[in-house]
C-alpha cells in the first residue's frame, strides 16, 4: 500500500475516482518492462521507496541552530496565519452616546429599573444596547450591593463601565495614555472597602462601652440601620472582590498587599479583637494566593504569630499574674523546640482550652492557627531563620514570637486529623533543621562532628564574611589592608592553609567580580609571608614546603607547596566548549598568579623545576581522560631531589644540543620527536590546541603546559629573564619552534609600535599636525584580535614593550631631543590592549610614568609657543583618569601608586585657580582627585610635594558638587541675537571658540543664554569626554 499511494502521488490518473484505483496507467520506459536477468529469473520485486526509514536523516547534517531557526519559523508562519486579515477600512468609531446615558437624579427612577433588570434574568445583550455610566465609581458599588447583583452579572457591568471610559478618551481630539484598567478598578474598589473600615471600627468600638442612657432611641436606630448598611456593604464588595480576583480583572500583588496592610494597622489590643473578626475571613480566601510567595507568607506568618502571642500572653496574666518577661522568648540563637522553657507548658494548654470554649475567641483563635499551619505545609521556606534584616521583620523566624510548638497549634475538626498532625510535625522538624543550619551558616553535619574541621570551616567562613564585607573603594583607619589582614590570618596558625585556599578560591571565582581580587590576595599573602620570615614561624615553614623541588639555596617560598596543590587539583583548566563563566575563571587565575609571581609568594623558576621532576610538561592528556593528575601525598616526608633534577637538566642540555646539531645539518626540517614540543600557541585563552600523537588519537596539553603558556613574567625586572629563557626552552626547545615563537611576538609588537612612529605622531614643529592619519592606515580592530589570539604571556610582552615605546617617546620630547609626541587615541589603544592582557598592575605603573612625564611636556609645549599648550597634556590625562577611574580599588591597595598618581595629577592641573573656570577635562581630572582624596585617608595626612590640596578641596566641591542656582534675571535685557548664527548652522566637529567665552563674561547680557543654552553645550561636552573613558 506504501508503494501504491506514493505512485498515486506521483502519476496522474485517466479518471478520477474516491481512493486508490485498482488499474494505473502504464508509463513509457517503465521499470517492470526491462528484461534484465534478476527480473527474468525472480520476476520484478517491488520495492518500498522508503527502503530504511529510520536511516533517512543519517547523513543529514542538522545543528540545534537549524533546528531552532525551522521551529521559529514554524511558529511565525502559525502566527501569521492566524491573523485575521485587515479588511483596509478605518476602524469604526463607536459612540458612547448610543449605548450610555448618564445617571443623575433625574434619571434615578430608569436606573433603579436597570439594576432591578441587571440583578433579574434579562439578558445581558438587551442591557448592554443602554447602560447608565457614573461620575463616581463608588456609586456603582453601592447600587450592586443595594440590589444584590449576581457576582457575574456585577463583573459584567464593570467590564462594561470600563468599555465606556475606553470608548470616551479614543473620541477626545487630544488622546491620553488610559491607564491599565485592571489596576484602576483594583483601586478603586479596595478604596471603597477602604471607607468603610472606619465605620465598622466604630461599630465595634460602641459595642465595647455601655450604652449612654441620653441618647435617643431614634438616634440609636439610626446608628444600627447606618452600621447594617456598612456591614452588607463590606461583605458584598468582598465577595465582588474574590470573584474579580479569580477572573484577574484586579491586580494580585496589590490586594494581597493591602490586606496585609489591614493585619498590620490593627494594634495589637483587646478592644481591637472586634474588626479582626472580619478581617481574618477574609484573609482565610487568600491564604492559598500568600503562600505562592515567601515575602508575603513570612508577613502574613509574623502577624498571626504575634496576635496569638499577645492573646495567650494576656491570658496569662490575667491568670497567673506573671510578668510579661517570663513570656517572652529568646529567638535568636536557641533552636526551635528549646525555647519556651521559661513558660509552664500547662498554662498554655489552659489558654487555649479556655479561647477554644469562648464564643467570641474561639474561630480567631482557629483561623490564626489555620493561616500559619497552612503557611507551614506550603510555604516552609518563609518561616526558616534568616540572620539577615536587623530588626526588622526579616529577622530571626515568624515562629520564634509563638510560645507554644507549632503543632500543638489548635485546629479545625476535619476527618483526616491525625494524618494531617503528622504533616505538620514533619514539616516543623524541617523547618527547625533548616533553621539550626542556616544559623550555624550551613555547614555540614560531617564538618560539626569534627572540632578541629568545625574550627576550619568557621575560620574559612569568617574569612570569606571579611572578604566580601571589606570595602575597596575606600581606605580609612577602619576599612585598610592591614584591618582586612587582620581579619583574614587573626588566630589562624592551625587553619592557614584553608585559608589560603579560600583566597586564592575568592580570586579565581566567577561568581565574584573586580579585577581587584588578585591583588588584594597577592597583597595579604606577602604581608603573611614577609610576617612569618621576621618571626619564629619561619622554620616551620620551611618544613611545611615538601612539594615543590627547587635547586636554589634559600628554598621556595612560604607558600609554595600550598599555590602549587592548588594547580594541581582545584586551579581551573580551559577547554574548546568552556562557557564564559569557566573562561573567566581561568583569565582571573592568570591574572593571580601574574601578581604571586610579580611579589615572590609564587616561585616560577621553583614551578618549572617541579614541573620538570615531575615530567609534567612532557607528556599529554588523552581528551577522555577525566582523572586527576597524580597527586603526591604531601603529609609523608619529602626531600628535594636535587640527583633528578641534574639528570633531567642533562637530558635537556643533550637535547639542545642535538637539536643545535640537526637544524645546523637540516634547517628546514625539524626531528621526528618534535612533537612532544608544542607547537605555539597563538589561540586565545578559551581555545585549546589539540595534537596527535604516533597513534593517531587526539590529545591535548596538560594543564600545567597551559598554565606554563599563560602565566606572565614581568619584563622590567633583570632576573626574571632567566625564567623566561627557561619557559621557552620547556615550551618550544631550542629549533625553529622557539624562533616562530618569538619571531611572532616581535612582529606584533612592530606592528603596534607603528602608531608610534614619527609617521603616526604628532609633529609639534609642524604646528601640531600628524603626517598620515590612523584611521586609513591601521586596521585596529584586527589587530586588537591579533593580540587577543596570543597567550597572555605574549600580549604582556607585546604590551610592555609598546608602553616602553610610549614613555621614551614622551621623555625625549621633555628633555627637549625630539618634536615627535604620541597620538592620544593611539595611547588609549594601548591601555585597551593592557586591559585586554589582564596586565593591571602594569597598566597603573604606565600611567604614573606618563603622568611624571606629563608637566616637563607641557613645559616644552610652553617653551615652542606651540598650540596644543594646555590642550594635549589635559586630554592625555582624560585617558589617564579614565583608567584610573576604572581600576579605583585595585589603586587603593598600593600606598605607593596612589600617593604618586594623585601627586601627578596635582602637578597636570596645577595651573587651575579657580575650579569653576576651566575645560571640560580640567573638570574631570579635579573632580577625579576629588573622589580620591575624599576616598582615601592616607592622602589627608601624607604630606606631598605640591601645595597642600586640602586648600582645593573645599573650592572644587563648591565648583563641581554643588547644585547649580540660576541667576536672577531681573536686572539684564535677554539678547536674542548673540550667537544665533551658531546655534542655527553649528561648525562641523563641534569646536568651541575662546572668544565665545569672552563675549560671555564681559556683557552680562549675553550670559542670558549661557544659563538657558551654552550651559547645555558644555554639560554635553563634558560627558561626551567622560563617554570616551572606559
Amino acid at each position: 500500500m506504501l508503494n501504491g499511494s506514493t505512485l498515486f502521488e506521483k502519476r496522474p490518473l485517466k479518471k478520477p475516482r474516491i481512493g486508490p484505483p485498482d488499474v494505473y496507467p502504464q508509463e513509457p520506459k517503465q521499470k517492470e518492462d526491462e528484461l534484465t536477468s534478476v527480473n527474468v529469473k525472480h520476476g520484478f520485486p517491488t520495492m518500498t521507496q522508503l527502503s530504511d526509514e529510520f536511516g533517512t536523516a543519517r547523513n543529514c547534517n542538522v545543528t540545534a541552530s537549524k533546528v531552532g531557526a525551522y521551529f521559529n519559523a514554524i511558529i511565525a508562519r502559525k502566527e501569521e496565519l492566524s491573523m485575521l486579515p485587515d479588511s483596509g477600512r478605518k476602524k469604526q468609531q463607536i459612540n458612547h452616546k448610543d449605548n450610555f446615558w448618564p445617571a443623575t437624579g433625574r434619571t434615578k427612577n430608569a436606573v433603579e429599573a436597570w439594576f432591578k433588570d441587571l440583578a433579574g434574568k434579562k439578558p445581558l445583550m438587551s442591557l448592554a444596547k443602554k447602560a447608565p455610566n457614573f461620575n463616581k465609581k463608588e456609586e456603582i458599588f453601592m447600587l450592586l450591593c443595594e440590589y444584590e447583583v449576581p457576582m457575574m452579572r456585577a463583573a459584567w457591568f464593570i467590564k462594561l463601565s470600563s468599555a465606556y471610559t475606553v470608548a470616551v478618551s479614543e473620541a477626545k481630539i487630544k488622546k491620553r495614555q488610559m491607564p491599565d484598567p485592571t489596576t484602576e478598578w483594583s483601586s478603586t474598589l479596595l478604596k471603597f472597602l477602604k471607607d468603610q473600615i472606619p465605620k465598622l471600627q466604630e461599630h465595634y468600638s460602641q459595642t465595647e462601652k455601655s450604652t449612654n442612657p441620653n441618647q435617643s432611641l431614634t438616634a440609636t436606630a439610626n446608628n444600627e440601620t447606618e452600621q447594617k448598611l456598612v456591614y452588607r456593604h463590606w461583605i458584598y464588595c468582598s465577595r465582588l472582590l474574590k470573584y474579580m480576583y479569580e477572573e484577574g480583572l484586579t491586580d494580585r500583588q496589590e490586594v494581597l498587599n493591602w490586606i496585609i496592610d489591614l493585619l498590620e494597622k490593627v494594634r495589637n489590643q483587646p478592644q481591637d479583637d472586634g474588626i479582626l473578626r472580619i478581617f481574618l475571613p477574609l484573609t482565610m480566601q487568600y491564604v492559598e494566593e500568600f503562600t505562592q510567595s515567601e515575602l508575603l507568607s513570612r508577613r502574613l506568618a509574623n502577624l498571626c504569630a504575634k496576635k496569638l502571642n499577645q492573646m495567650l500572653s494576656n491570658q496569662n496574666n490575667d491568670t497567673n499574674a506573671s510578668p510579661p518577661s517570663e513570656v517572652k522568648v529568646e529567638s535568636k540563637e536557641v533552636p526551635e523546640g528549646e525555647k519556651k522553657e521559661n513558660i509552664p507548658p500547662n498554662s498554655i494548654q489552659n489558654s487555649l482550652l479556655e479561647y477554644q470554649n469562648c464564643p467570641l475567641h474561639r474561630d480567631m483563635v482557629i483561623q490564626l492557627s489555620s493561616i500559619i499551619h497552612s503557611i507551614t505545609l506550603e510555604c516552609p521556606t518563609s518561616l526558616v531563620w534568616c540572620g539577615a534584616g536587623g530588626e526588622s521583620i526579616w529577622y530571626g523566624s515568624p515562629l520564634d514570637k509563638l510560645s507554644i510548638n507549632l503543632s500543638s497549634l489548635p485546629m479545625a475538626a476535619r476527618c483526616d486529623m491525625n494524618t494531617y498532625r503528622k504533616q505538620l510535625k514533619h514539616a516543623e522538624n524541617v523547618i527547625k533543621e533548616r533553621s539550626k543550619r542556616a544559623e550555624g551558616r550551613w555547614c555540614t553535619k560531617k564538618s560539626q562532628e569534627s572540632s578541629s574541621a568545625g574550627t576550619i570551616t568557621a575560620k574559612v567562613l569568617t574569612s570569606l564574611d571579611a572578604l566580601d564585607r571589606h570595602k575597596f573603594d575606600r581606605m580609612d583607619a577602619t576599612n585598610s589592608l592591614d584591618t582586612l589582614y587582620t581579619k583574614v590570618f587573626s588566630d589562624c596558625s592551625d587553619q592557614e592553609n584553608a585559608v589560603v585556599k579560600l583566597l586564592c578560591e575568592w580570586a579565581v571565582s566567577p561568581e565574584r567580580t573586580g579585577e581587584h581580587r588578585a591583588l588584594a590576595v597577592a597583597a595579604l599573602l606577602d604581608r603573611r609571608q614577609s610576617d612569618a620570615s621576621n618571626g619564629t614561624d619561619q622554620e616551620a615553614a620551611a618544613n611545611d614546603d615538601k612539594d615543590s623541588n627547587c635547586s636554589t639555596p634559600a628554598g621556595p617560598p612560604m607558600f609554595q607547596s600550598l599555590l602549587m596543590k592548588f594547580l594541581d587539583i582545584d586551579a581551573p583548566v580551559p577547554s574548546p566548549d568552556d562557557c564564559p563563566a569557566k573562561k573567566t575563571a581561568f583569565s582571573n587565575l592568570v591574572h593571580l598568579f601574574s601578581e604571586l609571581i610579580r611579589r615572590d609568594v609564587f616561585s616560577h623558576d621553583a614551578y618549572m623545576c617541579t614541573l620538570i621532576s615531575r615530567g609534567d610538561l612532557s607528556g599529554l592528556e588523552e581528551i577522555t581522560d577525566v582523572t586527576h593528575p597524580k597527586i603526591e601525598d604531601h603529609s609523608q616526608a619529602m626531600d628535594y631531589d636535587d640527583a633528578n633534577i641534574d639528570h633531567d637538566l642533562d637530558k635537556i642540555l643533550q637535547n639542545i644540543k642535538e637539536d643545535q646539531q640537526n637544524s645546523m645539518d637540516v634547517p628546514d626540517s625539524p626531528k621526528e620527536h618534535d612533537h612532544n614540543h608544542h607547537s605555539h600557541n597563538t589561540s586565545a585563552m578559551g581555545h585549546v590546541p589539540m595534537e596527535t600523537d604516533h597513534n593517531d588519537m587526539k590529545v591535548k596539553p596538560s594543564r600545567h603546559h597551559l598554565y606554563t603558556t599563560h602565566f606572565p613574567l614581568s619584563q622590567d625586572d633583570p632576573f626574571s629573564q632567566h625564567d623566561c629563557n627557561q619557559r621557552h626552552v620547556l615550551l618550544y626547545g631550542v629549533g625553529k619552534v622557539r624562533d616562530e615563537a618569538r619571531h611572532t611576538v616581535k612582529k606584533m609588537s612592530k606592528e603596534i609600535c607603528k602608531l608610534f612612529s614619527k609617521k603616526f605622531s604628532i609633529d609639534v614643529a609642524e604646528g601640531g599636525k600628524v603626517k598620515k592619519h590612523s584611521r586609513n592606515e591601521f586596521n585596529f580592530e584586527a589587530t586588537t584580535q591579533k593580540c587577543q589570539n596570543l597567550s597572555y604571556f605574549d600580549q604582556h610582552v607585546v604590551t610592555w614593550q609598546c608602553s616602553v615605546t610610549v614613555i621614551e617617546m614622551l621623555n625625549s620630547f621633555a628633555t627637549g631631543n625630539s618634536s615627535y609626541l604620541p597620538v592620544q587615541e593611539h595611547v588609549a589603544f594601548l591601555f585597551d590592549l593592557m586591559e585586554l592582557a589582564l596586565n593591571i598592575y602594569g597598566l597603573i605603573d604606565v600611567c604614573i610614568q606618563i603622568l611624571k612625564e606629563l608637566p616637563e611636556v607641557e613645559m616644552q609645549l610652553y617653551m615652542k609657543n606651540s598650540v596644543l599648550a594646555r590642550n594635549y597634556t589635559t586630554s592625555l590625562s582624560l585617558y589617564v583618569v579614565g583608567v584610573l577611574r576604572r581600576y579605583h580599588c585595585c589603586l587603593l591597595l598600593s600606598p605607593e601608586q596612589t600617593t604618586a598618581v594623585f601627586e601627578g595629577l596635582c602637578k597636570v592641573v596645577k595651573h587651575v585657580s579657580n575650579p569653576g573656570d576651566c575645560s571640560s577635562a580640567e573638570r574631570c581630572i579635579l573632580a577625579h582627585l576629588y573622589d580620591l582624596y575624599s576616598s582615601c585617608s592616607l592622602l589627608k595626612s601624607k604630606p606631598h610635594t605640591v601645595e597642600p590640596f586640602g586648600n582645593a578641596y573645599p573650592k572644587i566641591r563648591q565648583a563641581l558638587y554643588t547644585a547649580l542656582q540660576p541667576t536672577p534675571s531681573s536686572n539684564y535685557v535677554y539678547n536674542a541675537q548673540f550667537m544665533q548664527e551658531i546655534f542655527t548652522n553649528p561648525r562641523r566637529g563641534g569646536r568651541i571658540e575662546p572668544a565665545w567665552a569672552r563675549q560671555l563674561n564681559e556683557n552680562a547680557n549675553n550670559r542670558q543664554v549661557k544659563n538657558k543654552l551654552s550651559k547645555c553645550f558644555e554639560y554635553l561636552l563634558v560627558f561626551l569626554q567622560i563617554f570616551i573613558l572606559k
